[in-house]
């Protein structure tokens, strides 16, 4: 089909919609030269006569939006049609082109970095600002790529220890329903998946925490908060500073932990899944520091105060 055939096709609609899809992508590929030529030719052929009714009808139709009539009829109104025509299809091809290019220019934002600690003891991460963190086997974070141009905002899952460099930016922490305000302090942070309750314990210096939409608490050093959005509960209470920060070390630190949420624990440092077979109580909680992070030793220690047997058989921990 040749193109002025194909453009007439086009305009008129007289095409099905496979071919007025291919059509409309080759309109799309033209130079604006290419266009104006196409829409120029045979332009000038002359119409058939139009009907005497339908020529006073347009002539009243013309006068009432101002335009005048002054050329022959047929040739004024297929000049003006086509010039109307040839004025859209620019602008519509013309705006197309544009917004493909827009879109083809708008940057896309690059995805957040996430950082992972896969291994059975404590990982170091330095931010890009200098601020340190530590996070246990299993915890993740994730670092937004704008990251300390502008803003210091990092999610967190399972438990890390902070240290925040001191700078003008504050820094924020997302964690278990928490968001956490500093500019340079050290706090630990417990948000495991799965558990009701989230732990901000702060060593030094001082945080904001906001605990719902309208509420949020200044917390001093040595004191815990301890939150648990099912419920609405929060708790401040202190804690021993050293104890809370046995893990980096390499020690498995428990403070009032449930039971259930020690197996899970155990889950990811040892990276076993843990089948409970046995009728624990739900309000058995735990608090212990094992810097012997043996497995069977601490399992061993656990069963004979909570009374349960345990067997473990390749990556299956039992709890009978």
């Amino acid at each position: 089909m040749e193109g002025t055939d194909k453009l007439r096709n086009y305009i008129d609609r007289n095409i099905n919609e496979e071919t007025r899809k291919t059509t409309h992508q080759w309109l799309q590929s033209l130079s604006d030269n290419e266009l104006e030529n196409l829409l120029a030719v045979g332009w000038g052929e002359t119409p058939a006569p139009m009907p005497a009714e339908a020529a006073t009808m347009l002539d009243t139709q013309l006068k009432n939006i101002g335009i005048p009539v002054t050329a022959p009829r047929p040739f004024r109104v297929l000049r003006l049609v086509r010039r109307m025509v040839a004025a859209a299809c620019i602008i519509l091809l013309t705006g197309l082109f544009f917004l493909q290019k827009r879109k083809s220019t708008v940057p896309v934002p690059a995805p957040p970095t996430q950082l992972a600690n896969t291994s059975m003891h404590a990982r170091k991460v330095t931010l890009p600002d200098g601020s340190l963190v530590w996070l246990s086997p299993g915890a993740a974070l994730t670092v937004p790529a704008n990251y300390n141009t502008g803003r210091r905002d990092i999610t967190i899952s399972g438990e890390g220890y902070f240290e925040v460099a001191p700078h003008t930016t504050p820094f924020r922490v997302f964690a278990g329903g928490l968001e956490a305000h500093v500019l340079g302090t050290h706090f630990n942070v417990e948000a495991y998946p799965g558990e009701k309750a989230t732990t901000i314990a702060l060593t030094a210096g001082s945080v904001a925490i906001r605990i719902r939409r309208d509420s949020s608490l200044v917390l001093k050093p040595g004191f815990k908060l301890i939150s648990r959005p099912a419920t609405q509960q929060v708790t401040v209470r202190p804690f021993v500073k050293e104890r809370e920060i046995d893990w980096k070390k390499g020690a498995f630190v428990l403070d009032d932990v449930p039971l259930d949420a020690v197996f899970s624990r155990l889950e990811y440092r040892y990276h076993k899944k843990v089948v409970v077979n046995a009728n624990l109580s739900g309000k058995a909680r735990f608090t212990g520091t094992f810097n012997n992070t043996n497995l069977p030793d601490m399992l061993t220690n656990m069963a004979f105060v909570y009374g349960f047997k345990w067997q473990v058989t390749n990556d299956t921990l039992f709890i009978h």
